[in-house]
């Protein structure tokens, strides 16, 4: 008979490491909270200053629609920004209601949404990475 064994009950989180990890989980969950807002009033800002913008970007820039292009692009990017940071606050979430309930279920599905968050961020950083040398490169 194969015993199910879980980190939190049967070998004890000792307090120490339960103390790091619930604070990990409360540092995570006021970025990705405070990120989130940053996000939405710059989306704000954005469009109630989408008048000036336009007349500024329209006189700047020889090419048609410069104006939309750069909107669009920035919600791409916000969008992206809003679905990592949602993985983040998830995680901080289930991570300490994990640990206090005695979960392990919660607690692993909270380190699971950590580790999307952290692979999405990579795959990310690589990517800006390939066009930063594609930059280097063709600047020259």
């Amino acid at each position: 008979m194969e015993e199910n064994r879980s980190l939190l009950n049967n070998y004890g989180v000792d307090p120490e490491s339960s103390n790091q990890l619930q604070e990990t989980a409360r540092w995570s969950k006021l970025f990705a909270v405070l990120s989130l807002t940053g996000i939405v009033l710059f989306i704000l800002v954005m469009f109630l200053s989408w008048n000036s913008m336009m007349y500024t970007l329209t006189a700047a820039s020889p090419v048609a629609g410069a104006g939309v292009i750069m909107a669009v692009v920035l919600l791409i990017a916000f969008g992206i920004a809003a679905i990592l940071l949602t993985f983040l606050l998830k995680a901080g979430n289930r991570i300490k209601q994990g640990i206090l309930n005695k979960d392990q279920m919660l607690f692993n599905s909270g380190l699971g949404s950590l580790k999307n968050f952290f692979v999405m961020l990579g795959v990310i950083t690589v990517i800006q990475a390939v066009f930063f040398v594609f930059g280097l490169i063709g600047g020259r």
